[in-house]
Order: C-alpha cells, then structure tokens, then sequence
C-alpha cells in the first residue's frame, strides 16, 4: 500500500492549518510587524513541521500508546499557556509599554512550533505503522 502525491499535499495542507492561524494571530497582535518576524515563524514552523513526523516515524511503536491518548491536550496545554500570556501581558503594562514583545522571543517561538507540530508527530506514528516511507512526506510537510 502507497499514497499519492495528492494525497501528500492534502495532508500538508491540513497540518499547516493550525500553524497558519497562529502566525495569523501573532501577526494580528503586534502593533508593528517585522519582517523578520515571519521570517522566524515561517522556518521554526516549518522545520518542527518538517522534523516531527519523522520523529514520530523513529519512535512510533514504542511511543505511540502514551501520545496518542493526550497529544490534543499537549498541544491544547502549550497554546493556551502562551494565549493565556499574552492576555496577561496585554493587560499588566507599565505606562510607555507596548503589550506585546517588539521581538519574537526564542522560547515563545520554540513553543509555538512545538504546539502546531504535535499532530505531525502523530502522522510520523501512522507512517510507521503502515509501513511509508516518511521522507519525502516529511518534506512536503515541512
């Protein structure tokens, strides 16, 4: 059993979604976006995207029974630590303060990245246990 390129792009498509939405929103809630930015959240998303089925692919059958019951809570958990954050941080400012951070920082990057790309790792599981070859999907997906 194989899978079509077609099928690839869908697939790539669906997990971008919610990695999409995100960027959409910290780009909504910056006062003034850099293009650097975007730039950071373009490649940290779409190398974890990239990276995380193939982890999945790696440690699918010994992992896969802990992950698969509370991957939606982990990446519930991580989005909401950092919404919950960035409310927070909207509202308790100094006088002068933006609310928000004038740069991307490394940890809020690495979390978000990590939180759009748990449902990668799940795709990562489900090639291995068809027996796919990840790769070249892996790629795509990225």
């Amino acid at each position: 059993m194989s899978y079509s390129l077609i099928e690839i792009f869908a697939l790539a498509l669906a997990l971008s979604v919610d990695a999409m939405a995100v960027a959409l929103g910290y780009a909504l809630a910056q006062p003034k976006l850099r293009v650097t930015d975007g730039l950071k959240l373009a490649l940290s998303f779409g190398a974890f995207q990239c990276a995380m089925p193939i982890a999945g692919y790696f440690s699918g059958e010994a992992l896969m029974p802990a992950f698969e019951a509370y991957d939606h809570w982990i990446a519930f958990i991580l989005l909401a630590g950092v919404a919950i954050n960035m409310v927070r941080e909207a509202y308790i400012t100094k006088e002068g303060e933006t609310p928000f951070p004038s740069a991307l920082s490394l940890g809020l990057l690495l979390t978000l990245s990590v939180a759009t790309s748990i449902d990668a790792l799940a795709v990562g599981f489900s090639f291995r246990m068809a027996d796919f070859e990840i790769y070249v999907p892996s790629v795509i997906i990225g």
